[in-house]
């Protein structure tokens, strides 16, 4: 039986990912810095471990023939703290190598490459670290989640008015999609740079933004703020989104009626 070892498994993307790897017949391990739950899901084992300062790594990633590097920055919007992708992809990769691990995949974001936001930078030295490196390499790359913007938006809604970049254009998508479609490749033995995962249709910011708040009942102006420079260039152009090859199912709009986000 393989054995995979899913970073940022306890996470959004974690947890949806894990349970479907197992029920595909994989021995997952999960590599986390909490202690292990009480009780574990059937072909699910728990691996202590801090990506940050490296301890436990040894141990998790022993005995494993993949893994899934789908841990990120908790706050990508700390410059304090932009190069945790970057040295916790370069100390797993030195753990892999050496526990002779045979294949990592990574999971990134669209359009890194033409949107120089600093969390992106990282994202794109990462995904060079990755390239580089000895393993049987993949590399994932999705839209943002349905998730991510509403938790975004909610978190601006509470101030006394919703200022956003209105004419932000995103193209998310489902979650679980995305880990149905990890499951997919894995599968196949896919290798390289997998096709983009993009949500079924492009919307701006400040239409997400409606939908949310008619949602949640809510009747409040949305107000534009206008972001300059290259990245507030790059969210408008689109450079995130993949509408040459939409993948998901799921609209924002059935995401919004299936959810409870505060």
């Amino acid at each position: 039986m393989k054995t995979i070892l899913v970073t940022g498994g306890s996470g959004g993307l974690g947890s949806e990912l894990v349970p479907r790897l197992a029920a595909a017949g994989f021995c997952v391990r999960v590599l986390s810095r909490r202690p292990a739950p009480r009780q574990l899901a059937a072909g699910v084992e728990w691996a202590q471990g801090d990506l940050a300062t490296g301890e436990g790594l040894a141990q998790a990633v022993a005995g494993v023939d993949q893994i899934i590097h789908a841990a990120t920055l908790p706050q990508p919007f700390r410059k304090a703290t932009q190069a945790f992708d970057v040295t916790s992809t370069e100390r797993l990769l030195r753990a892999a190598e050496a526990a002779g691990v045979r294949d990592f995949l990574y999971i990134s974001i669209i359009g890194i490459e033409r949107i120089p936001f600093f969390y992106y930078k990282q994202k794109l030295a990462a995904e060079k670290l990755v390239q580089q490196s000895s393993l049987n390499w993949s590399i994932l790359r999705a839209a943002q989640f349905h998730s991510f913007v509403a938790l975004l938006t909610s978190t601006l809604a509470r101030l006394p008015i919703l200022l956003i970049p209105t004419d932000f254009h995103f193209q998310t998508i489902e979650t679980g999609e995305v880990a149905e479609e990890i499951v997919r490749g894995i599968m196949a033995g896919q290798n390289g740079r997998w096709p983009d995962l993009a949500g079924p249709q492009m919307m701006t910011w400040g239409e997400m933004a409606q939908s949310w708040l008619a949602a949640r009942g809510q009747k409040r102006r949305v107000w534009w703020l206008p972001i300059p420079g290259k990245v507030g260039q790059g969210f408008r152009a689109g450079y995130n989104c993949a509408p040459e090859r939409p993948s998901g199912q799921v609209t924002w709009e059935e995401w919004l009626q299936g959810e409870k986000v505060a």
